[in-house]
């Protein structure tokens, strides 16, 4: 299978990681009281699919360059991914929130890029099988 079409098809696929793990997130932590509870899921899709497009698959092709393309490499990468940005967008203003907290949640999703990147890893080698 051509490069790109696996690419694609594992970043798919990847992408469908985050409505799960959005909703299990949402609803484990107390949300999903209200009707609108139902559009969390496409919510994370949507975020998944505009992370994956301008931040995992580039540094996806940027390490493939380089020959640093690993499994443990693209891991480190996909955490990163997951927790920058999160950490640039939340950081604390004016004390607010503790340090402890602000860091938890960037974890959370740095998790959830680091999990990603090893599913898309995956996918993309059994598509290349």
């Amino acid at each position: 299978m051509h490069i790109a079409s696996r690419t694609a098809l594992a970043a798919i696929a990847t992408s469908m990681l985050s409505p799960i793990f959005g909703a299990i997130f949402y609803f484990a932590t107390g949300g999903g009281k209200d009707m609108w509870s139902v559009f969390i899921p496409l919510a994370a899709w949507l975020v998944a699919i505009f992370h994956i497009a301008i931040i995992g698959i580039p540094i996806f092709f940027i390490l493939r360059h380089k020959h640093y393309l690993s499994w443990l490499s693209l891991a480190v990468a996909g955490f990163l991914a997951g927790f920058i940005p999160i950490a640039a967008l939340t950081w604390p203003i004016h004390g607010y929130e503790t340090l402890q907290g602000y860091l938890g949640g960037s974890v959370i999703f740095g998790l959830f890029g680091l999990v990603s990147a090893l599913f898309f890893w995956r996918t993309w080698e059994a598509l290349g099988a």
